[in-house]
């Protein structure tokens, strides 16, 4: 908004000039940061205070809480210094950091795209060069803060308060003073930038007591760390501030934090009829329980309240958009990169003791559509009940189904029918690893349902898809940083595929889970009879809506964007009812061209990169002579 100064804010002394245009208006969407280092850099006398922050709101027409944040960024990287209340100028010193990057380790996979773009916004503005890590593990974890450690690395964290530090992280902290800023709670002595959890927890009940909503379920997770304290208590006092007794806001502890969708809302509904909203204290299980409400085809309009925390693009792509609540990414960035320049500069002073700040910022409410109805009746009430199928009123239920149907009707080009005495299924019998439709199965912990065994025809290609054993394994998966091990075997990463035969096409049925845009996740390597080799690399899509041009496979998880590609077609997984928002997994069928036909194929060798995230699951290969 545009706001015509008073004259006795233009003739301050304090405002600068050039921050306001000769018809006396504030220049629109001026920040609190360019105001205040534009004010700074004209600032006539370093022993004289700037003006108050509220001072500084009122003339710029800024809630003072932005120039509070803008403070603290400029106090952390040494433009300013604190006395007391007053801010003053520091003197420019000539100190630039020093030739060291910032490593951000980040176990956050659902956030891992945002997380890396605002860190490359914070630390390019800084001119402060950067990598990011994102782990699987805690061994992964201190595998790479090892490698940060020797290389002298400062390092942001956003990682499980639970994580077991190696001695040696710790030593370089406290002794060599390593820098390290940590974004959310941590046992170690480290800079904390963290959302207000009692802030949070007054939005959150606050919106759903307004919408008529009388018991609201927060689920959490049974560990015991400082970060799941730290809410409960918020969420208990969130609850006596509001006037609310402690049964209007129930605990619903989960047992696990990789639960199944329908594992999810099966708890929910046995620890807690009564409830008709929950927040997810976890943005993996709100995702996940849209995901089963939506399966048990539960109508979104009028018969439950979801909020998460944080916010992730699965939320905002959700099929009923999931309300959040969280604080600004690239804000919490900036402040981290700054806080680390502050501490560089505080390390050339060794006599100086180090004082970990923590900085808790009030989060915002972004309200979306599954929170947006007056509460009535609930997906936790007793006597809710599970439609058959979904609405008839719904109108773009056949939309959807139609736009599966076409995608699922693509054909690769130039095929026989699937009767041609050409066709050859590659036997995958001796080398499948993994069921793909129990729990904690496929890619990730959510199963691969309605995909069966046996003969199908996916883009105009016969597959054989085979289950083997008791456990029902349907799937090569090959090992990746996400994906390590079968039960208590070690997935291979490099696996033969016998062949023996001439063929003039190869067509493979894939899935891909964790995938990074422009990311080799496999390469499928073709062994000719006289030793001579050809090859096929598995290029990610990633969660982008510009794939790479080379990119020839994308995630099975229904949020990321649909690839179509040469040789490349998406295949949409769905329930019965052929509903893709009940739901929706997307398998891709890639085609490999022989460009020596007269001669025999032996085998095909396929090999993983085991020292990324990017997994790929083999369901069948067949060969077209």
């Amino acid at each position: 908004m545009i706001r015509r100064m008073s004259m006795k804010e233009l003739e301050a002394p304090w405002v600068p000039k050039n921050l306001v245009t000769s018809a006396g208006l504030l220049p629109p969407r001026a920040g609190a940061g360019i105001l205040l280092a534009r004010l700074i850099e004209g600032w006539p006398d370093p022993k004289v205070p700037l003006p108050s922050e509220r001072a500084m709101g009122r003339a710029w027409n800024i809630n003072h809480v932005s120039v509070n944040r803008a403070c603290i960024g400029l106090v952390a990287n040494g433009r300013l210094r604190r006395s007391g209340y007053k801010l003053y100028v520091n003197q420019a010193d000539g100190w630039t950091p020093p030739e060291c990057q910032v490593l951000l380790v980040a176990r956050h996979w659902l956030k891992r795209g945002e997380l890396r773009q605002s860190l490359k916004i914070a630390a390019t503005a800084r001119n402060v060069s950067y990598r990011f890590d994102s782990s699987v593990s805690h061994e992964r974890v201190n595998e790479v803060l090892r490698e940060g450690v020797s290389r002298s690395e400062a390092i942001i964290l956003h990682v499980s308060p639970v994580q077991p530090y190696e001695p040696g992280f710790k030593d370089a902290i406290l002794q060599r003073r390593l820098p390290c800023v940590s974004l959310g709670h941590t046992p170690l002595p480290v800079d904390q930038i963290r959302v207000n959890p009692l802030v949070s927890c007054e939005l959150v009940l606050s919106h759903l007591f307004s919408l008529g909503h009388q018991r609201v379920a927060m689920l959490i997770y049974d560990e015991e760390n400082i970060e799941n304290d730290a809410w409960v208590a918020a969420w208990r006092q969130a609850l006596v501030s509001a006037g609310r007794s402690a049964a209007s806001g129930p605990l619903i502890n989960a047992t696990h934090r990789h639960l199944s969708p329908e594992r999810i809302l099966e708890h929910v509904r046995r620890h807690d009829n009564g409830s008709t909203a929950i927040f997810c204290r976890a943005d993996y299980s709100a995702i996940a329980l849209q995901e089963a409400i939506a399966h048990a085809n539960i109508p979104p309009d009028k018969s439950y309240a979801l909020v998460g925390y944080p916010d992730c693009r699965g939320m905002r792509e959700a099929r009923v958009p999931i309300s959040s609540v969280d604080i600004d990414l690239n804000a919490q960035m900036d402040l981290a990169v700054d806080l680390l320049i502050r501490q560089w500069r505080m390390a050339s002073k060794p006599n100086r003791p180090r004082r970990p700040l923590t900085l808790d910022f009030d989060p915002r409410l972004e309200i979306r559509e599954s929170t947006t109805h007056k509460a009535s009746g609930g997906i936790l009430a007793a006597e809710a009940r599970v439609p058959d199928r979904p609405e008839p009123s719904d109108p773009t239920v056949g939309e959807r189904i139609a736009r599966i149907r076409t995608i699922n009707a693509e054909r690769h080009p130039g095929l026989p029918g699937s009767r041609h005495p050409g066709w050859r299924a590659v036997d995958l019998r001796g080398l499948v690893n993994k069921s793909v439709t129990t729990n904690h199965s496929w890619l990730g912990e959510q199963p691969l349902l309605h995909f069966h065994a046996g003969q199908c025809v996916v883009h105009g290609v016969p597959f054989e898809v085979v289950e083997v054993g008791h456990q029902r394994k349907m799937a090569l998966v090959l090992r990746s940083l996400k994906s390590r091990t079968t039960g208590r075997a070690a997935l291979p990463d490099r696996v033969r595929i016998p062949v023996g035969q001439h063929l003039s096409r190869l067509f493979l049925l894939l899935g891909c889970g964790w995938s990074e845009p422009g990311a080799l996740v496999a390469t499928f390597q073709f062994i000719f009879a006289d030793g001579s080799t050809a090859s096929l690399p598995v290029i990610c899509a990633g969660d982008t809506l510009k794939p790479p041009r080379k990119a020839n496979i994308q995630d099975w998880w229904p949020t990321y964007p649909v690839l179509a590609a040469k040789g490349a077609l998406p295949f949409a997984v769905v329930g019965e009812d052929g509903d893709p928002h009940n739901y929706e997994r997307y398998l891709y069928t890639l085609e490999w061209r022989n460009p020596k036909r007269h001669l025999a194929i032996q085998e095909v060798v396929a090999e993983s990169q085991p020292h990324r995230d990017p997994t790929l699951g083999i369901l069948a290969l067949t060969a077209l002579a």
